[in-house]
């Protein structure tokens, strides 16, 4: 890292960090206090216990300050929460899609799951599921009223008095 950009660092946690703040900050008024005894007292300078204790006093302020300054700054904290929101909207999206695929795939648009019965009553039969198969009758459609072969009933009274086939040269008479 260029000394620059390191020195800026410094300078951005001191204007940040008010721990460093107060440290430099007594470190300051101790010195002054220093210089001004200095000045007033002249030659006795060094017999002074309040002296040297003021000296000790900022020294100690500029260490704690620079141990300070030393450490790292804690990295802000990554914002995570907005990443599984998106991870779970995705996830939910996702579901949803499936389930409309599969619906449209096995033909049940109503229900959420297949086997599941879309009948609202008790005893009530569900509707088909598929597509209607068409059927095919095995034999062509007849008029109402028409046989297609002779003895065959095309109406109920038909179907429960049988009538005898009639043969060509006899006449139908009937006893009454």
């Amino acid at each position: 890292m260029p000394d620059t950009q390191r020195a800026m660092l410094y300078v951005r946690q001191v204007l940040e960090d008010e721990y460093v703040q107060e440290q430099l900050r007594n470190a300051a008024t101790g010195l002054r206090d220093v210089y001004e005894r200095t000045r007033r007292e002249r030659g006795q300078v060094t017999e002074d216990r309040r002296l040297y204790a003021n000296l000790r006093q900022a020294a100690t302020s500029i260490r704690n300050a620079a141990t300070a300054l030393k450490k790292k700054p804690e990295p802000e904290p990554k914002r995570r929460g907005l990443g599984k929101i998106v991870v779970l909207a995705i996830a939910v999206g996702g579901t949803a899609w499936l389930v409309m695929k599969m619906q449209k795939t096995s033909g049940e648009p109503d229900s959420f799951a297949a086997g599941t019965s879309t009948s609202t009553s008790p005893g009530a039969t569900a509707p088909p599921t598929g597509p209607a198969e068409p059927t095919v009758p095995d034999e062509p459609p007849t008029m109402p009223g028409q046989a297609t072969t002779p003895g065959q009933a095309t109406t109920p009274e038909q179907a429960t008095t049988p009538e005898p086939p009639t043969t060509p040269g006899s006449s139908a008479t009937s006893p009454a």
